[in-house]
C-alpha cells in the first residue's frame, strides 16, 4: 500500500485543522449542555481532565526540577518560582476583578473562559515546540504511519477545549465572537510555536513552559471546584470527574502506541 507523505507546510495546516475542529467539538460539547440536567457531569469532566492534566504538565516540568537533583540547582529555583508567581499572579487577577464583572454573572463566566484559555497557551507552547523538532527529524509526516497520534492529539485538544469552556456552562448568551476569542486562543500559539520549534532549537523552553501551565492549572482546578460547589445538583460530578481521567488516558495510552 503506498504511503502518501505531507512536507512541513501541509502538515502544519492538517494540525491547524485538527485543533480548529478537535475545539469545536469540546465547545459544542459544553454549550449544547447549558439547559440540560448534565451541567454537573460536564463540570466534573473539566475537573477529571484538568487533574490528569495537571499530573502530565507536571511531569513535564520533571516535577519542578526535582528530578534534577542538586546539579542544576539554578534550574530548580526558576521552576519553582515561575510556578508560585504564575499561581500568585492569576490569584491577583482574580481578586482585582471590576465590580462590574462580579456582579454580572455572564461577564464574568466569559472572561473566566478566557482566563481558562490563556492558562493552556504555555501548554500549548510547549506542544508546538516537541511537534515542530519532531517534524524537523522525521522530514515527512505520513496518514499510515501518525494516524493514531493524530487521533491522540485531537482528544487531548477536544479535552482541553471543554475544560477552557466551562464557564459557558452558565452563560445564556453566546455570541460567536466568544467562541472565536476562545479558538484563537487555544489556536494561534500551537500552530506558531510549531513553526519555531521547526526552525530554531528552542527544546530547553519546554520544561519552564510547563511549570508555568502547571501553576496555572492549579488556579483552574480550585476555580472549577468552586464552580462545582455552587452548581452541582447531585452526586453525578464525581462520574465526570472519573470519566474526564479515563478520557485524557485514554488520550495519552492512544499516543503511546502509536509511536
Amino acid at each position: 500500500m503506498n504511503q502518501i507523505n505531507f512536507d512541513f507546510s501541509t502538515t502544519l495546516g492538517l494540525l491547524l485543522l485538527i485543533v480548529l475542529a478537535s475545539s469545536l467539538i469540546g465547545i459544542i460539547l459544553v454549550i449544547s449542555n447549558r439547559n440540560s440536567n448534565k451541567k454537573d457531569i460536564i463540570t466534573g469532566l473539566a475537573l477529571g481532565i484538568t487533574l490528569f492534566l495537571f499530573v502530565d504538565n507536571l511531569e513535564g516540568s520533571t516535577m519542578l526540577g526535582i528530578d534534577f537533583g542538586l546539579t542544576r540547582i539554578t534550574s530548580n529555583i526558576i521552576l519553582v518560582l515561575i510556578f508560585s508567581i504564575t499561581i500568585i499572579t492569576l490569584i491577583t487577577i482574580e481578586t482585582n476583578r471590576t465590580n462590574s464583572y462580579r456582579t454580572n454573572k455572564e461577564l464574568e463566566n466569559k472572561e473566566l473562559a478566557i482566563i481558562f484559555a490563556l492558562i493552556f497557551i504555555f501548554h500549548s507552547m510547549a506542544e508546538g515546540i516537541i511537534i515542530g523538532h519532531n517534524i524537523q527529524f522525521i522530514n515527512e509526516f505520513s496518514i499510515s504511519n501518525h494516524g493514531i497520534q493524530s487521533l491522540s492529539f485531537g482528544l487531548h485538544k477536544l479535552g482541553e477545549a471543554v475544560v477552557i469552556s466551562t464557564p459557558f456552562l452558565f452563560i445564556r448568551t453566546i455570541k460567536l465572537r466568544d467562541i472565536i476569542k476562545i479558538l484563537v486562543i487555544i489556536i494561534i500559539p500551537g500552530i506558531i510555536f510549531t513553526y519555531l520549534g521547526y526552525q530554531f532549537n528552542i527544546g530547553n523552553l519546554i520544561t519552564y513552559l510547563f511549570a508555568i501551565t502547571s501553576g496555572g492549572l492549579v488556579y483552574l482546578i480550585i476555580k472549577i471546584t468552586q464552580i462545582m460547589k455552587r452548581n452541582r445538583d447531585g452526586s453525578n460530578y464525581y462520574l465526570g470527574v472519573l470519566l474526564g481521567i479515563l478520557f485524557i488516558y485514554l488520550s495519552g495510552f492512544l499516543h503511546s502506541i502509536g509511536l
